[in-house]
């Protein structure tokens, strides 16, 4: 499955923190960026959910058809989840958010024990 060992969870409150905190230290952090944040999250949120179905029922999945046979089939999941990182790439980019020369808020690290 699609594990990544030691990854890090960060909650949705402090990545739209940090983006709208970038926004703000561009000069940019106006209605129509601001929702464009808000449709980043959405879009982490969907990105959240179809991972955990991929984690749970896997790349592929078998089931039984109309007449009973079973088979195998490619979970649509992964498919929609990499479209849905490629949308929030785009996001980012479009906003032209970077992590280079950025000094405005910086996302507390989390201790191991709370993931």
């Amino acid at each position: 499955m699609l594990k990544i060992k030691n990854a890090r969870k960060i909650a949705h409150s402090t990545i739209e923190r940090s983006l709208l905190a970038q926004l703000e230290a561009k000069g940019a952090n106006v209605g129509h960026f601001v929702d464009i944040v808000g449709k980043y999250i959405v879009l982490l949120s969907i990105a959240d959910k179809l991972k955990k179905d991929i984690d749970t029922r896997g790349i592929n999945y078998t089931e039984r058809t109309a007449k009973g046979v079973q088979t195998i089939r490619s979970n649509p999941s992964v498919k929609e989840y990499i479209l849905t990182l490629k949308e929030m790439q785009a996001i980012i980019k479009n906003l032209k958010l970077t992590t280079e020369d950025f000094e405005g808020y910086i996302t507390p690290e989390i201790p191991d024990e709370k993931l």
